[in-house]
């Protein structure tokens, strides 16, 4: 029986990190999904380094107990973050629950954490740390209601998962009242109308032009930022609907894994178009500017810093990339397709998700109602001859 730490060299020049497995005569491969692009004498290769190390020790912990058929005396005490590593591979968006490490960590000072400290007051204590945590350089904007609620069950979810394999006995959060956990809010998406879009393109100025274009490009497509930023140039092709040759994205969706085919707008063929001028011949990206490797985020936090000041300038009250995918699906409804249809064109796996933009569909009822015809002449005044 053996568990050994390997590496393995990225595309991009990154190292992924890798269990090599040998038990009862068998060998397999398991993969952390703990990735680094950083310099290895950086603390944050160090950090990454030491997150696969305990990881191996637990899995290697795990085998030598079955092996000899020993029970789990010490499985409470084993390293939370750990336990979290070797599973979130197996997640869709794994760089979500390290995110969700590091916070632990900011939280509690601990670079172990054993599974009994888990507690109903740790929990609390979580909470209310994210309540009061500053999440802009300024140390002025907190953490929105509903982040510190995914962050929480985010956390609630691993806890499950220990009380399933034994290292927990229970789930902590089950012992919080409702009273004290904090309340998920429905809330309405923001979006931006035609007339805010056509302010931004007059204001501009300044704002570098992948960017720029970028975002309007999100707008007519409804792209993530990280499939916006990633977008390849061989993913626009040009395909037969119904007998006509049309020109549409082939959108692999990150955080869905669901690819998709949409039909590109006149609009959006304007923004390609726009690109190739500038086009980078050595890239294959639409926005080479934005390319950025997966789990980075250094260029989406510059971009943010951007559209900060362009959202002054045109004189808006927010402005984030995410708000030009709410703006198509606005304006995709506005325009008379339904809930079904944008769902297809957000690349949604369960329509539930696009339900948050009924609001639009309320009010295009409400329009519509306001639009209906009057009789003419006066037929209540009594009855007919």
């Amino acid at each position: 029986m053996g568990v050994k730490l390997r590496e393995k060299t990225l595309k991009d020049g990154g190292v992924s990190f890798y269990l090599d497995i040998s038990h009862n005569g068998k060998r397999w491969y398991k993969f952390l999904d703990i990735k680094t692009h950083s310099a290895r004498s950086s603390a944050e290769f160090k950090e990454q380094f030491k997150l696969a190390k305990n990881a191996r020790s637990a899995k290697e912990y795990q085998l030598s107990c079955q092996k000899n058929d020993l029970p789990d005396t010490t499985k409470q005490a084993q390293d939370f973050y750990a336990f979290v590593s070797e599973r979130a591979g197996s997640l869709k968006v794994p760089r979500v629950y390290r995110s969700m490490i590091n916070l632990i960590k900011e939280y509690c000072g601990k670079e172990f954490l054993p599974m009994d400290e888990i507690t109903k007051e740790f929990l609390i204590g979580y909470q209310e740390f994210l309540k009061q945590r500053k999440i802009d350089k300024d140390k002025k904007r907190s953490m929105a209601t509903n982040s510190i609620y995914i962050n929480v069950h985010r956390l609630s979810t691993f806890i499950n998962k220990a009380v399933e394999v034994g290292y927990m006995d229970h789930n902590p959060l089950h012992k919080i009242t409702k009273a004290q956990r904090v309340k998920k809010k429905k809330n309405t998406p923001d979006y931006l109308t035609m007339e805010d879009v056509e302010l931004l393109a007059q204001k501009s100025k300044g704002i570098p032009e992948q960017l720029k274009l970028a975002f309007f490009f999100s707008c007519f497509t409804g792209l993530r930022w990280s499939d916006c930023s990633r977008l390849r140039w061989k993913q626009i092709v040009r395909q037969k609907i119904n007998g006509e040759l049309v020109t549409v994205m082939r959108s692999d969706q990150q955080k869905t894994e669901h690819i998709t085919y949409n039909p590109i707008s006149e609009q959006a063929l304007e923004i390609l178009e726009a690109r190739k001028k500038g086009k980078d011949k050595n890239s294959p990206y639409v926005f080479p500017d934005l390319y950025e490797p997966e789990g980075e985020r250094e260029k989406q936090s510059a971009a943010q810093f951007q559209m900060t000041q362009w959202c002054k300038r045109a004189g808006l009250e927010r402005l984030h990339f995410h708000l030009s995918r709410h703006t198509f699906a606005t304006l995709t409804l506005s325009g008379g397709a339904d809930l079904y249809t944008v769902s297809k064109l957000l690349g949604h796996t369960d329509i539930k998700h696009t339900m948050v933009y009924a609001h639009v569909v309320d009010k295009l009822k409400m329009d519509a109602i306001a639009r209906l015809p009057k009789m003419s002449g006066n037929f209540l005044g009594g009855a007919g001859r």
